[in-house]
C-alpha cells in the first residue's frame, strides 16, 4: 500500500519504511535517497548517493559544456563527473561540489600533485605542482544581452518632413505640444526660413 503525500509535504520516517518494508513487488535492493532541494528555485542540490542523479547531471551538462581541465575542449559526452572535493573523504554529492573532467584529465587529478578548489557559481581554480593558478569558469548560460545605444531621433533612417507639427494627444508628455519635428534636425543643418536681416 502505498504512501501518499501532497507535493512538498514532509513525511515521517515511519510512514514512508512501512510500505517499502512489506511490499513484495519492489525488490529487497531497493536504495532510498534523500534529495535537498534549492527553496527557492527547487533545483536539485545534493544527494546522499555517490552517483549524481538525472537532474544534476543534466544541469552540470548545460554548466560545463566541456571538460574542466584548463585548456581542454574535449565535450561532456566523452567526459566524467567527478567530485571536486573527493566523495571517499567526505565530499558530497552536490552540485558545488561536480564538474566534468575526460577519462585523462581524471585520471591526472588523482594521480599527479594538481589540485582544484571549486569557487561559487562552478568556477574551478586549478593549482599546478609548480603552484601556478588556472581558472575555468563556465560559460555563461541562458540570454545574452549587448549594449546598444540609446534610440535618438536626429540619426534615425526615418524620413520625417522638417516642420510638421507634432500631433498633440491625452497620452503624450508636454513637451511634445506645439514642437516641431525641426526641433529635431541636426545641430549643423541649414535653418529654416528666410536668412535673418544683417
Amino acid at each position: 500500500m502505498p504512501v501518499a503525500a501532497p507535493a512538498a509535504a514532509p513525511v515521517r520516517a515511519q510512514a514512508a519504511a512501512q510500505p517499502a518494508a512489506h511490499s513484495s513487488a519492489q525488490p529487497a535492493t531497493v536504495v532510498w535517497e534523500r534529495l535537498f532541494l534549492h527553496p527557492v528555485t527547487g533545483l536539485p542540490i545534493t544527494v546522499d548517493t555517490y552517483q549524481p542523479n538525472r537532474a544534476q547531471r543534466r544541469l552540470l551538462r548545460a554548466r560545463d559544456g566541456h571538460c574542466r581541465w584548463p585548456g581542454c575542449a574535449n565535450p561532456v559526452s566523452r567526459a566524467d563527473v567527478d567530485h571536486t572535493k573527493d566523495f571517499a573523504k567526505g565530499g558530497m554529492t552536490t552540485l558545488s561540489n561536480l564538474a566534468h573532467l575526460c577519462r585523462r584529465h581524471h585520471t591526472m587529478k588523482h594521480a599527479t600533485r594538481w589540485t582544484v578548489r571549486q569557487l561559487p557559481d562552478g568556477v574551478l581554480e586549478w593549482t599546478s605542482p609548480l603552484g601556478d593558478i588556472h581558472r575555468d569558469e563556465p560559460e555563461p548560460q541562458g540570454p545574452r544581452f549587448a549594449d546598444t545605444p540609446a534610440w535618438d531621433p536626429r540619426e534615425s533612417s526615418w524620413e520625417i518632413p522638417i516642420g510638421i507639427v507634432a500631433p498633440p494627444g491625452p497620452d503624450e508628455p508636454p513637451w511634445v505640444y506645439g514642437k516641431t519635428w525641426a526641433a529635431w534636425a541636426p545641430p549643423d543643418a541649414p535653418p529654416e526660413g528666410p536668412a535673418p536681416a544683417a
